[in-house]
């Protein structure tokens, strides 16, 4: 999933934030996975701190756990600016860590209800900056034969929506809808979704890329100023 999803945008020469879950991420040596992120970010790809384990709710932990959770997931190699807490829950302890290490972006949920731990607006002038997911390719439904529910459709519609509102628009993926059996996302599918979201007059970019046309390459002294008038979905594939 991760190859075919990350080679796809290397030919549309659409920019991609790559989530990675830390720690062993990069002992396989034999697998392909980690050398087509390194490929994708070598040409320009993000890659954003998705927390050292694939189990812990950030909505649940202290500032100091955080903190350490987040270096753990840190690898060698790659420049770190971005965040996206595991099942996107996240506390004002999250905010804390990610303030004190200098992070940039967390990207959570939009689409869940208010009282839940996962959900955030949109804040362009919070620090860290909140971007949070808005749609999404598949939607996971335990209750579903496949697990996997194609939501592809309702990508346009719901960023034209959110375009309107904020000028940006968090798109979600997940390796997995791309390598079952039964391929609830093919690849045609999203490349016509990026073709689309160019033929609209929208630019696509990354989480890092995002925040540095808004608020400048550090963000210490970026003027407040309205976002930018070229709407730009973001797309994000966290690893499973």
């Amino acid at each position: 999933g991760v190859v075919k999803v990350v080679d796809l945008f290397l030919e549309e020469g659409a920019p991609l934030s790559m989530g990675v879950i830390g720690g062993s991420f990069f002992g396989n040596e034999w697998s392909p996975v980690p050398k087509k992120v390194q490929e994708g970010y070598a040409a320009g790809f993000e890659v954003f701190n998705h927390g050292s384990d694939a189990k812990t709710r950030f909505s649940d932990i202290d500032k100091d756990a955080a903190k350490a959770n987040i270096l753990r997931a840190e690898e060698d190699g790659f420049e770190y600016s971005s965040f996206v807490p595991h099942q996107n829950r996240w506390a004002p302890s999250t905010i804390e860590a990610l303030s004190e290490l200098g992070y940039k972006v967390i990207s959570t949920c939009a689409l869940c209800d208010e009282d839940h731990p996962s959900y955030s607006p949109v804040d362009l002038w919070s620090t860290p900056m909140k971007l949070p997911q808005r749609t999404q390719t598949a939607e996971y439904q335990n209750s579903a034969p496949e697990k996997w529910v194609p939501t592809v459709e309702q990508i346009l519609p719901s960023c034209e929506a959110e375009i309107f509102a904020n000028g940006v628009c968090v798109v979600m993926m997940h390796p997995q809808e791309f390598q079952l059996q039964s391929n609830p996302v093919t690849a045609a599918q999203l490349r016509d979704v990026i073709r689309e979201v160019r033929a609209r007059g929208w630019g696509i970019t990354t989480f890092r890329g995002f925040y540095d046309m808004v608020r400048g390459g550090d963000g210490t002294a970026a003027p407040r100023t309205p976002a930018p008038e070229s709407p730009t979905p973001i797309p994000a594939t966290p690893e499973p």
